[in-house]
């Protein structure tokens, strides 16, 4: 096994001495020290000869050692640096470390059967150090050509956008209307740069008026359409308009997914929030369904064979809605008996690092 060269910077020869004793009684990994006896004799052995490892004296008389120290270590590079102290002087060897030092070793012989072990270590921690910075230069440079390679299609892609959203393709269907701007309502609540308005909201009021219009819808359908609300209210902190469009999407989904039987608006006060849920008779959400029931165009199996006008975005819609408000939105399901959607809003304004409408 190669020797690993261990350039001892110290003015004292004594010591010299004695860790050149203990390091070459050392098993395993074997140390050959050279000595400098200034900062200069280093510079020089630095420029003419490798070292493994730099060892570097704190101790009186070596004058400005932490600046020394500072200077040392660019001209070593990524040579790992472990610096000596004596007792008392800690303080400086905590400081080296903070600097860039990888260990500190004591100058009173305490730390003698331990100084190869010591050195071992700190080229092992350089050695990391030096591929995690390989890794990050790696990833850096990786980063830098797909961007490259993809700022040709993306550019496209972005000019086919524009033309369809301007209407050079021809004009959108209010379905297609419907489903961008949707989808654009969903990326921009996930990012936090669409401003919501915090206000105190009835969300039982806004249940009865979302449930409301879709009496028409379910009697059509044959479905009975519930309301169980409190006779006070219940009053939560959010936006009144994005609060009702998450109920209504709820009620909508309930509608899409129920063929017979009834569905129940609810809404319940709670300590600190209120919750509103939209229970069905429908025929449940099965369980390969229930893990991405929120996803954005996921349309689980059991649709109304009827009636398939939703697009896959309204429960991501009102995912986004609940979440942007500090709400919590989840789901029940029993295959065979029907489903339950609740969400919950806090009553008192929390900060949402959205805005304000």
């Amino acid at each position: 096994m190669d020797q690993i060269t261990a350039l001892l910077v110290d003015p004292d020869p004594t010591y010299r001495d004695k860790l050149s004793k203990v390091l070459s009684a050392e098993d395993g990994l074997p140390f050959r020290v050279r000595w400098a006896e200034t900062f200069e004799t280093a510079l020089e052995f630095l420029k003419k000869s490798p070292a493994g490892i730099v060892l570097f004296s704190l101790t009186p008389p070596n004058l400005k050692g932490l600046e020394t120290f500072e200077k040392l270590r660019a001209a070593a590079g990524d040579l790992p640096i472990v610096v000596v102290v004596a007792p008392g002087l800690e303080t400086n060897a905590r400081e080296a470390l903070a600097r860039g030092a990888q260990d500190y070793l004591l100058k009173d012989g305490s730390d003698e059967k331990i100084a190869a072990r010591v050195l071992r270590c700190a080229i092992e921690r350089k050695q990391i150090e030096r591929e995690r910075s390989e890794i990050r230069r790696s990833r850096s440079e990786f980063s830098s050509v797909v961007a490259h390679e993809l700022r040709s299609p993306l550019t496209f892609i972005r000019e086919g956008v524009v033309q369809v959203l301007d209407g050079t393709q021809g004009p959108l269907a209010e379905e297609q209307k419907s489903v961008l701007t949707d989808l654009s309502t969903i990326t921009k609540l996930e990012a936090g740069t669409l401003p919501l308005e915090q206000g105190d909201v009835d969300l039982a009021a806004l249940a009865k008026q979302a449930s409301q219009g879709f009496q028409e819808r379910a009697r059509r359908k044959g479905i009975v359409l519930k309301e169980n609300l409190p006779d006070r209210g219940a009053h939560c902190c959010g936006s009144r308009m994005k609060t009702i469009q998450a109920v209504s999407n709820l009620i909508a989904h309930a509608l899409e997914t129920t063929s017979n039987g009834a569905i129940e608006i609810a809404v319940v006060n709670r300590e600190s929030s209120v919750e509103c849920s939209v229970s069905d008779t429908s025929n449940g959400i099965c369980k390969e369904d229930l893990s991405q029931i929120f996803a954005k165009f996921h349309r689980g199996a059991n649709r109304s064979v009827a009636s398939n006008s939703e697009s896959g975005l309204e429960l991501a819609l009102s995912k986004a809605i609940v979440e942007a408000q500090r709400g919590k939105i989840w789901v029940e399901s029993v295959r065979g008996k029907g489903t339950k959607f609740t969400f919950s809003l806090p009553k008192q304004a929390v900060t949402t690092g959205h805005g304000n409408a």
